[in-house]
This record gives C-alpha cells, sequence and structure tokens, in this order.
C-alpha cells in the first residue's frame, strides 16, 4: 500500500500517514525499533507538512516514539517527547482544559520515575489548577496530584508534605460527600504511608485506623495482611558540614591535595568537597564516592536512570545517571566503589542476589536484618544491612490491632535489565515486597 501511494500520489501523500502508522505499529510489536521509529517519524513528518506541526493526531505516534527511545536507553531524547506531547496538547485544548490533564500526568509520572523530582511537583500543580479552575477547592480529583505531590517529596528528600498539602487532602476528606469509602481508604493509606516512611508512626496508624474502618473484610487482607515496603528516600550516611577537614588531607603548601587519604576515607573525601562548595544534592550524585543515598521507588516502571537538572550539568558533566538495584535502587556509580574490580562490570552485577530476612515491628520499623543467602562480597552485604534496616513498612495489622512480623523477606538484585511490574505473591510470612 506504501509503494502504491507513493507511486500515484507523491512521498508526501496524506493518505500515506495511517499506513506507516500501521507499519510502525507492527514493527514495533516484532522487536524492531530502529525499524518502527523510522516509521513512525516519517508519517509525522508528513502530519506536519500537511496538518500542522500542532496536529493533534500524532499524540499516538509521540507516545510511541517515547516508549522506542526508552527501550533503546535514549532517556533525554523520550524526556524530549514527553514534554514535546504536553506542548501539542495545550495547543490544541487550551492551558485549563480538562483534556489536557491526561499528558500532564504521563509527564508527571516519567518525571517522578526519572527522579526529576521538582519537574513533577510543577506538573502536577499544573492539573491542580485545571481542576481548580473546572471546579472546585474540595473537588476529589485535586486528591491525587496532592498525594503525588507529597510522594515526590519523600522521594526527593525524605520530606513530607507542607501543611498546605496536607491541610487540603485533608479538608476535602472530610468535606466531600462524592467520594467512595474505598476511594477514601485509599487516600487515607497514602497519607498513613507518608508519615510511616517518615518515622513518624502515631501519625501514619490514625490514618491506617481511619481506613481499616472503611475497607470490607477481603480489601483489608489485601493491604494489611503482610508489612508492605514504602517508596522512600534515605540517606546512608548522615551530613556532616561541621567537621573541620584534618592537615594531612593538603599536601605539604602546595595546595596540591593528597589524592590517596581522600580516596582511602569517604568521610574525608566527602568533608573535602563540601569545604570546595558542594552542596548536598551534588554530593548525592558525585559518583567517585561511596553510595550516599537509597531510593524505593514507585512500583510502576522503573528506568533505571535519574535525569539531572540541566542546571546541575553546566559543567558538561552527564544529563543522566545510571540507576541500578531492585527493589532498592542505587546510583551505579556510586555503588561501584563499594565493589570489588572483579565485580564491577554489568555482567557481573547482574548474577548478584542478596537474600535477607528482618523481623517488622507494629510501627513499621526494621529490626534483626540478617543476610540468608547471597554471593555478593561481604562489604555490599553490610551496605544491604544497613539499607534494609533504615527503610519503612506499612505494618501488618490483624483485626485493627497493629502487630509484629517475623521472618519477612527480601531479595535484592543488581541486573541492568529493567524489571517489570509484576503482582505481589505472598506465602505465610515471607513476602515479595513492593513499595507503596
Amino acid at each position: 500500500a506504501i509503494e502504491r501511494f507513493e507511486a500515484s500520489d507523491g512521498l508526501f501523500a496524506e493518505a500515506l500517514i495511517e499506513p506507516l502508522l500501521g507499519l510502525g505499529r507492527m514493527q514495533h510489536q516484532l522487536g524492531m525499533p530502529e525499524q518502527a521509529r523510522a516509521s513512525f517519524q516519517r508519517g509525522q513528518h508528513i502530519v506536519h507538512r500537511i496538518r500542522g506541526v500542532h496536529a493533534l493526531e500524532q499524540l499516538e505516534v509521540i507516545e510511541y516514539l517515547t516508549r522506542i527511545s526508552v527501550d533503546m536507553g535514549e532517556h533525554i531524547n523520550a524526556d524530549r517527547q514527553q514534554r514535546f506531547a504536553v506542548y501539542v496538547a495545550e495547543h490544541n485544548y487550551g492551558a485549563d482544559d480538562p483534556a489536557l490533564v491526561r499528558e500532564l500526568e504521563k509527564l508527571a509520572t516519567w518525571y517522578e520515575e526519572t527522579g526529576q523530582y521538582s519537574l513533577s511537583r510543577r506538573a502536577h500543580q499544573r492539573i491542580l489548577n485545571i481542576v481548580l479552575a473546572n471546579g472546585s477547592e474540595t473537588d476529589v480529583e485535586l486528591i491525587a496530584p496532592l498525594i503525588a505531590i507529597m510522594r515526590s517529596r519523600r522521594l526527593q528528600s525524605g520530606a513530607c508534605c507542607s501543611r498546605k498539602e496536607l491541610r487540603q487532602v485533608t479538608e476535602i476528606l472530610n468535606t466531600s460527600r462524592r467520594m467512595s469509602p474505598e476511594r477514601k481508604a485509599q487516600a487515607l493509606l497514602a497519607l498513613g504511608d507518608n508519615f510511616a516512611a517518615l518515622g513518624r508512626p502515631s501519625k501514619a496508624h490514625a490514618y491506617y485506623i481511619e481506613a481499616w474502618a472503611l475497607l470490607d473484610e477481603a480489601a483489608q487482607s489485601r493491604e494489611f495482611s503482610q508489612p508492605r515496603q514504602l517508596a522512600m528516600f534515605r540517606r546512608i550516611t548522615s551530613p556532616h558540614r561541621d567537621r573541620v577537614l584534618d592537615g594531612n588531607l593538603l599536601r605539604g603548601r602546595s595546595g596540591i591535595y593528597a589524592r590517596e587519604p581522600l580516596l582511602a576515607s569517604p568521610r574525608a573525601l566527602e568533608d573535602f568537597l563540601r569545604s570546595k562548595g558542594a552542596t548536598d544534592q551534588q554530593l548525592q550524585e558525585m559518583e567517585v564516592l561511596r553510595p550516599q543515598f537509597f531510593v524505593i521507588p514507585q512500583v510502576r516502571s522503573q528506568y533505571n536512570t535519574r535525569i539531572r537538572d540541566i542546571a546541575a550539568t553546566v559543567d558538561g558533566g552527564p544529563r543522566t545517571l545510571a540507576m541500578v538495584g531492585e527493589p532498592i535502587q542505587f546510583l551505579r556509580g556510586q555503588l561501584k566503589q563499594a565493589m570489588p574490580p572483579r565485580l564491577q562490570a554489568d555482567e557481573a552485577l547482574d548474577k548478584i542476589a542478596i537474600r535477607l530476612s528482618f523481623a517488622v515491628g507494629p510501627e513499621g520499623q526494621v529490626r534483626r536484618v540478617n543476610v540468608e543467602e547471597s554471593n555478593a562480597p561481604a562489604r555490599l552485604n553490610q551496605l544491604m544491612r544497613t539499607v534494609v534496616a533504615k527503610s519503612r513498612f506499612r505494618p501488618r495489622n490483624i483485626d485493627g490491632v497493629f502487630v509484629a512480623t517475623d521472618g519477612v523477606q527480601l531479595v535484592q538484585t543488581f541486573s541492568k535489565l529493567v524489571p517489570k511490574a509484576r503482582p505481589a505473591k505472598e506465602t505465610g510470612r515471607t513476602a515479595t515486597l513492593f513499595a507503596r
């Protein structure tokens, strides 16, 4: 069909658009990303020539091009495609039209899942503005973006929510008459998870108990029969800004920095970098350091990459940083600093698995972390014990009472491959863990 239309109507005939898009869909389904991209881009080019660069029908093409870029590891290009989709939708619908929300939600989710938390909050704020422009301050549709803003702060720095957002969600929950019990319970669970992840169990319990009362028996079992690992960010070592650099970090009076003492002491290296003006955010992303933080992301899509703010890369540094780990993620470059040279290659990391067991207390804290089985070096085992001990869980609940759970297990892997989200499986007291 494509060759026939080319011969009769030319290379840029409108009749070519649908056959080219159909070919692209088929090539994508058959695992031919380069060919699919070429077909979609050619179809999009014809759309631009005939219907204009803002043509709404290209949104499907942009979505496919985004998927292809992700599959090929071209995350900056995928980022660009996502933003262009919002631009096209806004040009057609207008800045305050509810039809724009779908594209903004996709963009906000992408930003969160690639570590662009400030941009994620900005996109969710735009959604809030659209809902407010078309509804009221107690519209139930405000809850999801408000909770997403709270979660993004938790994932970025371990902070929770501003009083403003918490007050807004609480007011909507207390005044709305259009919200189903199940939907209200899910919002309350999200609030409880926020406070549990921050180590404020009494506040979390209050929300959990209120949610429990709204759920039927099946939902109670689904939400509380086993501990649930919470999405969170946490520093592995505490900042220590007030320490004074030791004199032996400098070599004589020449001002040449002694490399070996610095590299031999991660704390000394961090102090040295702080003395040169490095911020917390910059230190978190410096791959010459050992792991500075861990992230337990939401379980949807995990792209195993962190896209840095362009303002932080004016020095020519990389826009993307590789992440590795499931279910707990680390910066790939920092994890290498905790590994012997023989295990730093991706192929070696792919084969590492650590099975840990621990107890989760009634307040969601982790106790008695043990490595049950591992083929990792001792330093990595110790790192995982430390990290798991710092994580938080939604505790198990029996008949409205929070209880401790022994024998919880977690299997940590470090494959470079992107893991696919899968349903939780629970057997006895052993839980396959997913972030909430």
